[in-house]
């Protein structure tokens, strides 16, 4: 049973036969990237098929601009020429999102690539236009040989007319050609006005109505140009942005438990519409008639390459991390037909956890006891290797741990040692001190343990050894 907790602002370890020192590792590396993913906006987790050399973190961008296109419309006096002539002023003003996800994908062990694999129809983007309108009237009649003007405000068009809206999913992360979101809206009929009541009192006998429609035809295309990639408050990484699905990007690593990466996408948003102004304006005098001889009064509108930059987020990506405690183990001289332990400790300094492979480069002489381990973050691995000599003389052996560490995917550290005769050492005490774990080899004459036994005593013994110092190590950091 083992048991951490904090009394009084101190860190309390109570444990029974087992490794508090482990424990306590790996509360304190939980706690590390604790601290430090507090400090991102995302701390990414292993890639569901890759584990071991992915970290996948999920990514989501929103922004919203509340005026991205304001437009303000002076039709002028249209139609030139005309006896009857109307002058409309329109502004627009519109609010478009765009919403992606996605996610930043970290994976090795060729360096550390980076790609940003986005969500299916996981995008969005939506708008909303209103439309505000004010307008004028000018006439220039005669009837009867007598000539009749007027120019004034018709004070009754309302502020606020009508709204179109749009709304449409599509795949992040909307790279080249984009997303483009149309919408029209339907004709509406904006004003309807008796002239009798404005000119009335200027042009008496006069009768008229006019009327005002309009109707938008809209769109926005939103474009991501690329995805940008950076250090954490630093420069961009050295394979460039993401500029396009699939695309990715290498990171160059040197060392250590985690990185963080500050990602934001980069677009433009292209809008485009004609606003239709229709107007209708029919004046009656004397049993004379006229009327305005426009249907529609198109203004077409547009603004390109509107630059869409969003916030950054940052993301803290835990890596493992592989340090092995030894480079030569001597294992001394064996009793042909009996086997010696060498033992050797490698710890994760990292924030992932650490996939192991042991192989040895002469497995007949040396065989390590284990050949794959799993390392938490934090954690210490004791395991060593067997050296048994089958005809006397020197033996060596390169032993390579072949790990999902980044940096080091390959570390190596050499054995050897020497095979003697059983009756050479009979000749002394019978028993020969190993020097790579500190236990007693003995040949078959003696009383000590022997074969797989012997071997399982010793690694535990060893073990035990490097359990009392981590007791040690504990105690004087609490100290």
């Amino acid at each position: 049973v083992v048991s951490v907790s904090t009394v009084n602002g101190k860190l309390r370890c109570v444990f029974t036969r087992q490794r508090c020192s482990t424990a306590v590792a790996g509360l304190m590396s939980a706690l590390f990237a604790s601290s430090r993913a507090d400090a991102s906006d995302i701390l990414a987790s292993p890639c569901e098929d890759s584990p071991f050399h992915c970290e996948r973190a999920p990514l989501t961008f929103d922004r919203t601009d509340a005026l991205p296109v304001q437009f303000d419309f002076d039709t002028g006096w249209v139609p030139k020429n005309s006896n009857l002539q109307v002058r409309i002023h329109a502004a627009v003003d519109a609010q478009t999102r765009v919403h992606l996800s996605g996610s930043l994908d970290t994976s090795w062990p060729e360096a550390l690539t980076l790609t940003t694999p986005g969500n299916a129809n996981g995008a969005a983007i939506s708008f909303q236009y209103g439309l505000e309108t004010s307008a004028q009237a000018k006439l220039d009649i005669s009837v009867l040989g007598k000539s009749y003007s007027w120019t004034g405000d018709l004070p009754y068009v309302p502020m606020i007319d009508f709204t179109v809206k749009g709304n449409d999913g599509f795949d992040a992360w909307g790279f080249a050609p984009g997303h483009t979101l149309t919408s029209q809206s339907p004709t509406k009929k904006l004003a309807s006005i008796g002239l009798d009541s404005i000119i009335g009192s200027s042009i008496p006998g006069l009768d008229g109505d006019f009327e005002l429609d309009a109707a938008v035809d809209l769109s926005a295309t939103y474009v991501t140009d690329r995805i940008v990639l950076a250090r954490a408050s630093g420069p961009e990484v050295e394979g460039g942005p993401i500029a396009y699905d699939g695309d990715e990007s290498p990171m160059s690593y040197a060392s250590g438990s985690s990185v963080e990466i500050d990602v934001h996408p980069e677009g433009t948003v292209t809008y485009d519409g004609v606003l239709h102004l229709i107007p209708t304006f029919y004046v009656s005098l004397l049993g004379k008639d006229w009327s305005i001889p426009v249907a529609d009064v198109p203004v077409p509108f547009a603004i390109t390459k509107t630059p869409w930059v969003f916030e950054p987020e940052r993301v803290h990506v835990p890596l493992p991390a592989l340090v092995i405690e030894n480079t030569d183990i001597d294992l001394g001289t064996v009793a042909v037909g009996q086997e010696a332990l060498g033992v050797w400790t490698a710890k994760n300094d990292g924030e992932a956890a650490i996939k192991l492979a042991v192989a040895s480069s002469n497995p007949d002489s040396f065989a390590p006891i284990d050949f794959e381990k799993e390392i938490e973050p934090g954690g210490v691995l004791v395991s060593a290797v067997r050296f048994s000599p089958h005809t006397p003389g020197e033996f060596a052996a390169t032993i390579t741990l072949a790990s999902n560490d980044p940096d080091a995917p390959k570390q190596t550290f050499t054995v050897h040692g020497v095979g003697v005769d059983g009756t050479t050492l009979a000749g002394g005490d019978g028993v020969d001190q190993g020097s790579g774990c500190g236990c007693r080899t003995a040949p078959a004459s003696s009383e000590a343990p022997r074969g797989a036994l012997g071997l399982a005593i010793a690694l535990i013994l060893a073990r035990r050894a490097a359990r009392r110092g981590d007791r040690v190590r504990l105690r004087r950091s609490r100290g």
